[in-house]
């Protein structure tokens, strides 16, 4: 074999090992989140039905407070939502939701989500009206590990 050839080859390899690499870490850069709701679930602006949702953070660098929640088959992008930082004093081995109990409603609101693995979550932004009733409910904190 050449130098050039093993040159090429050497480089095509490299490139099939960035590529390799940059898909499984895909799924760290989104953070794509599987979640089953027994009952409905507000987020702001829309109440998910009872069902599975797939939560990830929008695929921009420059703004990493987006996050999309997409139909169990991706099929249907039901929200895109606005966040600010949450952060908390421990790292969590399974997702982490913090929910308001809201029984005037009649369902829950989802407040937090956090990653497994992180200290920082997405908040999500209510209105002032709907904020300054979540600071009165109950909220819990839920480990949605799988089959919670």
């Amino acid at each position: 074999m050449s130098i050039r050839s093993v040159n090429g080859l050497a480089t095509f390899l490299s490139l099939l090992c960035v590529m390799f690499l940059q898909t499984a870490h895909a799924g760290e850069w989104d953070h794509p989140t599987k979640i089953t709701f027994n009952e409905p679930v507000e987020v702001p602006g829309i109440v998910l039905n009872a069902g599975t949702y797939w939560f990830v953070l929008a695929n921009d660098v420059s703004n990493r407070e987006v996050v999309r929640i997409f139909s169990d088959d991706w099929s249907k992008l039901y929200a895109t939502e606005l966040t600010i930082p949450a952060y908390r004093d421990t790292k969590n081995t399974d997702t982490v939701l913090i929910l308001a109990e809201r029984p005037r409603a009649g369902h829950e609101a989802l407040v937090r989500w956090f990653y497994p693995g992180r200290e920082t979550g997405c908040e999500f932004i209510y209105s002032p009206q709907v904020e300054q009733r979540l600071r009165s409910d109950v909220q819990r904190v839920v480990d949605a590990s799988p089959g919670s």
